[in-house]
């Protein structure tokens, strides 16, 4: 996904490298790949092809890089789709469709999906409780005064499968 607006890819990319700043040091080559990586999710999801191109090497040879330092490109490109998924979704300007966008996935269901993987809540539950937009007693009281159902302190309840009395084989 290429941004046609430049002011929104400039703020992104701010986000971006405020973002990695904050982290804690890690060795130059690691921060490298995460640069170029993120770098890459704003013009859409990236591949170990590109990304191997873009060093001059092969992906054979970026894999063992990555390995030699702790990391697989899968692992890697989940571990900074986590940390910008929480940046993106402080944001209230951004809505949940365009972070999951931001973040190359083709979907808003793969990325509640990843989500609900790495934090155990979805995209929406997170920002709630955690991007200040309210806090735990407003929400009792949205509660109260709404027909809205959502629970308070805990991921969202997951409905079970159905299993049909008319299934073969069991």
């Amino acid at each position: 996904m290429r941004l046609a607006d430049p002011a929104l890819a400039a703020m992104l990319e701010r986000q971006v490298q405020a973002g990695f700043a904050a982290l804690p040091a890690k060795d130059p080559f690691e921060q490298d790949m995460r640069r170029r990586i993120s770098r890459q999710l704003l013009q859409g999801e990236p591949g170990l092809r590109h990304l191997a191109a873009e060093l001059n090497s092969s992906g054979r040879t970026l894999r063992r890089h990555l390995s030699q330092h702790g990391w697989s490109y899968r692992a890697l490109l989940d571990d900074i789709r986590k940390h910008l998924a929480q940046d993106y979704l402080r944001d209230p300007r951004l809505a949940l469709p365009e972070v999951a966008l931001l973040l190359g996935y083709s979907e808003q269901s793969a990325f509640n999906r990843a989500f609900l993987r790495w934090f155990n809540l979805t995209p929406r539950h997170w920002r709630l409780r955690n991007a200040g937009i309210f806090s735990p007693s407003a929400l009792r009281a949205l509660r109260k005064t709404t027909k809205l159902s959502f629970r308070i302190g805990g991921p969202p309840r997951r409905r079970e499968p159905m299993l049909s009395q008319w299934t073969c084989g069991v």
